[in-house]
């Protein structure tokens, strides 16, 4: 017969194999709407390889459709001849530094969204951050992997706070934020994705309560700020 001490290492062995492939399952199974138990916001990653950040910000592959009022204007990408576009989104208050894909319009209509947890969207059928216009920025506020994805204190930041966007180029435009606001999903707010005007940046992601029925949350928090550098 085995000695006690030998019994509570078979025990031991045992414990740790059915936690790691509990863990494992645990990790892999995605879930529409964020992982309510784990904590912690997703930060991008301080190596991030700066020309994979590139290339695809340089990919503005998107979904042609038309828009509804008050959405993203259905017009192609930017012409490459004008300045580099956003590449890093950097909001010190929330803790957010974040690489800027490009992305246009869904099927819906609607603005698209990146991939991942830890990356932001520029609506690239628009004005780029610093050009006249708003520039629009969306991310997650979780996702398949996380309860709390890049945008999840977004709601957070104060009136005054700096936004940074930095080009591929290493050009870096500072926002100075004036307002914070929870709209319906299905708002119209009035000079989203204005194509003239003073430069503007406006930050997206979603808010309010989660509906099963329509798979989304039913509010979304909208972060103005205007060009101060």
């Amino acid at each position: 017969m085995p000695s006690s001490r030998h019994q509570v290492q078979i025990l031991a062995a045992v414990v740790f194999a059915l936690t790691a492939s509990m863990g494992w399952l645990f990790v892999a199974m995605p879930h529409p709407h964020g992982l309510g138990g784990l904590s912690g916001a997703a930060v991008v990653d301080a190596a991030a390889d700066l020309k994979l950040e590139q290339a695809a910000a340089l990919n503005v592959t998107v979904t042609s459709s038309a828009s509804s009022a008050g959405g993203p204007a259905a017009s192609g990408p930017r012409p490459a001849s004008g300045p580099p576009p956003p590449g890093r989104l950097i909001i010190r208050s929330i803790g957010v530094n974040a690489p800027v894909l490009g992305v246009g319009v869904d099927k819906s209509g609607a603005m698209g969204v990146t991939n991942e947890s830890y990356d932001v969207g520029w609506y690239n059928r628009g004005p780029a951050p610093g050009d006249p216009g708003d520039a629009v920025i969306d991310g997650h506020l979780d996702w398949y992997n996380t309860s709390h994805a890049v945008f999840f204190n977004l709601k957070n930041v104060q009136i005054g706070d700096d936004v940074e966007v930095q080009r591929l180029d290493g050009v870096s435009h500072h926002f100075k934020v004036t307002k914070v606001q929870s709209v319906g999903y299905n708002a119209v707010v009035p000079g989203l994705f204005a194509p003239t005007g003073p430069a503007r940046l406006s930050l997206i992601t979603c808010g309010g309560q989660w509906d099963v029925t329509k798979g989304e949350y039913l509010q979304r928090v909208i972060v103005d700020s205007i060009l101060v550098s």
